[in-house]
C-alpha cells in the first residue's frame, strides 16, 4: 500500500496520523488514492495549525482532520472536523472558515478527480452530507467502474446562506439530469434532517433535475446509517442506488411512519383526540383547527420522544394551514398548552420555531404488551411492507377544507398619524362597504360532524355539540343554520348570495344533500377565500425575506424629526418639545391666534393640561394639543 501521503516532507508536506487513517480508510471505506488525492492532513492543536479564518471556538476543538474544499468552480477552501462532538451541539461535526475573517463559508466539494463530471449531465450526481461519505462514494465508484459524481454538503442546510441556496449551488448543472439525495437514515425520523431534505428537494425540481431519493436502512442497533456507514460493512455502491426511489412530496413521509408502529398509534391518539375538543365557540372552533394543523405537521415532521410527539409549529405557517391570523395561532397553542393537550419548547435561536410535545398517555406506546412477539410471517410482512414506496399509513383528507372567519368590511385603524400625534381615522360610517360573508369555522365543524355520522344528525345532537346551554332549535336554525340552508340574506333591503343549499332540513334534524361538496365550494368562491389566502402567503412572505434581512437594513430617519435631521428612530434622539408655557398665561391667550408644531390656528379652550386649538386645516373640529406644541403667537396685537 502506498503510504507517502502520511509522510510529511517538503514535497508532500500533508501529514495524517495511524488513528486519522484507521478512522478514513477502515471506518469510512475511503481508498487511500482518493485520500492522496484530496490532500487531507491531521491537526494537533487549533492554534498554529489551522488557517486564520477559523476562530478561537474553532480552533479550541483540536484535534482533529483538516481536509481540503475543492469547490465545484475549480476554487480552494478548508473544513475541519473535530475528533470531539460539540458538547452544545453533538451534531455539529465540521467547522468551516468564517466570512468575517475572511473565510469562504458553506460551500460545496467535489473530489478533484471527478471535477471534470460536474458539468457533463450525462453522468448521475447525488448530493450527501459530509466529505467524508462524499470521498467514500468516489472510491466505491471507482473499484465498480459506475460513472457517478458526488456532491457534498458539510451540513444538511449548508447548501443555503440567508434563507438562499449558496451560489455553488448553480455550478453544478441539474436541468435534466439525474440527481439523487443520500442524507444518513435518520432522514426519516429526525425533523430538521426531514425539512432540510424536503427542502433541497424543491430547489433541485424548480431547476429541472429529475430527483430521486435514496433512503437508507438504520443500523441493526437502532442507530442511524451513512453512506460510509453502508459501504465500510460490505455493502456496495450498486445497492446503494437500488435503494433510490423518484421524489414525491410525501415520500419521506410514508417511509417515516411505515418504519415506526409506535409512531402510528400515538397519531392516531392525537387524531382522535380532536373530538374532545368542544365546538360552541368561535375559540373553540379556531382551537380545533390548530390541533388539526399540529397533527398534520406531526405526520410529516414529528419525532417520537417519551410522553408524546416532538414537532416543530411555525406560527406563519400554522396560521397558513389553519387559515386564521398569527395571533389565533399562538393564542390557541398557549390554550392548549394549559388544556393539557401540549407542551412547549422554547426555542433557542430566533430564527427557529418553537417546537411542541402532543401529550400520548404511556399506554398508547404500551399496546402491543402482552400480545407477545410477532412471528417470523409477521415481522416479513414488516419487511415487504417497508420496502413498498406505494404504502400508505396516512389517514385520507379531510373531505372539509380548513374555511375562514368571514372578513367585516370595515376594519378600524389603530395608532397615530405618520409624524404627528392624531389618532388615525377609520373609514366613515356613511360609506356602505359589505364584508365578506363566509360559513365560517362554526359551520364547517358541523359538515364535518355530518360526514362522521353518516350525512345525518338529530336536533339534540347538533345542540349538544355545537349550542350554548340555553339556545333553542329555532335560534340555532336561524343563526347558525341558514347559510348553509342557502337561505338568502338581506342588507338595508338589498340580498345577499350565500350560495346554494348544503344541507337540507328532516323531521328529525338536517341531512347533507347530494353534491354537497360542490356546493360548498361555491360558497368559499363567493366568500373569496382562496384570494385571502394567497393574500396572507404574500404578506408572509415578504415577514419572511424582512427578518432574513434585517440585519441589512438601515433605520430610516424618524418622521417626527425635521427634514434631514440626524435621527435614526431612537426615542433618545428625537426633537425635544420646548418647555410649556405658564398655566396662567395660557388663559388670557383662549380666542387669539397661536402658531403650533401642527401649522397655524386659534387657541379655542384651556382643559387640564390640554389645549384645544382650532387648526386652520381643519376648522370643522378642534384638536387636542400638548401645551408644548403651542410654538409661538401669532396676534400681533398680544406679541
Amino acid at each position: 500500500m502506498d503510504t507517502s501521503y502520511r509522510t510529511a516532507t517538503n514535497s508532500n508536506p500533508p501529514w495524517l496520523s495511524d488513528e486519522h487513517l484507521r478512522t478514513l480508510v477502515s471506518g469510512s471505506a475511503i481508498s487511500p488514492e482518493v485520500i492522496k488525492e484530496r490532500g487531507i492532513r491531521s491537526v494537533r492543536r487549533g492554534r498554529g495549525q489551522l488557517p486564520s479564518v477559523y476562530s478561537r471556538r474553532q480552533k479550541q476543538r483540536a484535534p482533529g482532520i483538516l481536509f481540503t474544499v475543492h469547490r465545484p468552480n475549480g476554487e480552494t477552501s478548508t473544513i475541519f472536523r473535530p475528533d470531539e462532538p460539540d458538547p452544545a451541539n453533538p451534531g455539529h461535526k465540521y467547522e468551516q472558515p468564517v466570512k468575517r475573517l475572511g473565510g469562504s463559508g458553506n460551500v460545496l466539494d467535489t473530489h478533484p478527480s471527478a471535477r471534470h463530471l460536474v458539468g457533463d449531465t450525462s453522468v448521475p450526481v447525488i448530493f450527501t452530507e459530509g466529505v467524508k461519505k462524499g470521498d467514500a462514494i468516489t472510491s466505491a465508484a471507482r473499484a465498480e467502474g459506475i460513472e457517478l459524481l458526488a456532491i457534498s454538503i458539510s451540513g444538511t442546510w449548508n447548501w443555503m446562506s440567508d434563507g438562499e441556496p449558496i451560489p455553488d449551488m448553480f455550478d453544478v448543472p441539474v436541468e435534466g439530469r439525474r440527481t439523487l439525495i443520500c442524507f444518513d437514515s435518520d432522514v426519516a425520523r429526525n425533523p430538521g434532517v426531514q425539512m432540510a431534505c424536503e427542502a433541497l428537494a424543491r430547489h433541485l425540481t424548480q431547476r429541472g433535475a429529475e430527483l430521486e431519493i435514496v433512503l437508507l436502512p438504520d443500523l441493526p442497533d437502532g442507530a442511524k446509517r451513512g453512506v460510509d456507514d453502508h459501504l465500510a460493512n460490505g455493502g456496495t455502491l450498486e445497492q446503494l442506488l437500488a435503494l433510490a426511489r423518484p421524489f414525491e412530496a410525501d415520500l419521506l413521509q410514508r417511509a417515516k411512519l411505515s418504519r415506526s408502529e409506535q409512531l402510528r398509534r400515538a397519531l392516531a391518539f392525537v387524531t382522535r383526540r380532536e373530538l374532545e375538543l368542544p365546538a360552541r365557540t368561535r375559540r373553540g372552533c379556531s382551537k380545533r383547527a390548530v390541533w388539526r394543523t399540529a397533527v398534520e405537521l406531526a405526520e410529516r415532521r414529528g419525532k417520537l420522544v417519551e410522553d408524546g410527539i416532538e414537532v416543530p409549529i411555525p406560527i406563519l405557517s400554522g396560521a397558513e394551514m389553519a387559515a386564521v391570523g398569527k395571533s389565533t395561532v399562538a393564542a390557541c397553542l398557549g390554550d392548549l398548552v394549559e388544556d393539557g393537550l401540549m407542551r412547549r419548547i422554547r426555542r433557542k435561536r430566533s430564527e427557529h420555531a418553537d417546537s411542541y410535545i402532543l401529550l400520548v398517555p404511556g399506554g398508547v406506546f404500551r399496546g402491543n404488551e402482552g400480545r407477545g412477539e410477532k412471528s417470523e410471517r409477521g415481522r416479513n410482512e414488516d419487511r415487504e411492507r417497508e420496502d413498498v414506496p406505494g404504502f400508505r399509513v396516512i389517514p385520507p383528507l379531510d373531505p372539509v377544507p380548513e374555511m375562514r372567519w368571514s372578513s367585516p368590511g370595515r376594519k378600524p385603524r389603530r395608532g397615530l398619524v405618520e409624524g404627528t400625534r392624531r389618532v388615525r381615522q377609520g373609514s366613515s360610517l356613511a360609506s356602505e362597504i359589505l364584508g365578506k360573508r363566509r360559513p365560517g369555522k362554526k359551520r364547517a365543524e358541523i359538515l364535518r360532524y355530518l360526514c362522521e355520522n353518516g350525512g345525518e344528525a338529530t336536533r339534540q345532537e347538533l345542540l349538544e355539540a355545537f349550542g350554548g346551554e340555553r339556545t333553542q332549535w329555532r335560534d340555532f336554525k336561524r343563526q347558525t343554520l341558514a347559510p348553509l340552508l342557502g337561505r338568502q340574506r338581506q342588507y338595508n333591503g338589498q340580498p345577499l348570495s350565500v350560495g346554494p343549499a348544503v344541507i337540507a332540513l328532516t323531521d328529525e334534524g338536517i341531512r347533507m344533500v347530494d353534491g354537497w361538496d360542490a356546493a360548498l365550494e361555491q360558497h368559499r368562491r363567493i366568500g373569496e377565500e382562496q384570494a385571502a389566502a394567497d393574500e396572507q402567503q404574500r404578506r408572509h412572505l415578504e415577514q419572511r425575506i424582512a427578518f432574513r434581512r434585517r440585519n441589512e437594513i438601515q433605520p430610516d430617519h424618524h418622521p417626527a424629526n425635521a427634514e434631514g435631521g440626524p435621527a435614526d428612530g431612537w426615542v433618545e434622539e428625537l426633537e425635544r418639545l420646548p418647555e410649556p408655557p405658564d398655566a396662567r398665561e395660557l388663559l388670557r391667550l383662549i380666542g387669539h391666534r397661536v402658531e403650533t408644531v401642527r401649522g397655524p390656528g386659534e387657541l379655542w379652550d384651556i382643559k387640564g393640561n390640554e389645549a384645544r386649538v382650532v387648526l386652520d386645516a381643519d376648522p370643522s373640529r378642534w384638536v387636542p394639543l400638548d401645551p408644548a406644541e403651542l410654538l409661538l403667537l401669532r396676534d400681533p396685537a398680544l406679541r
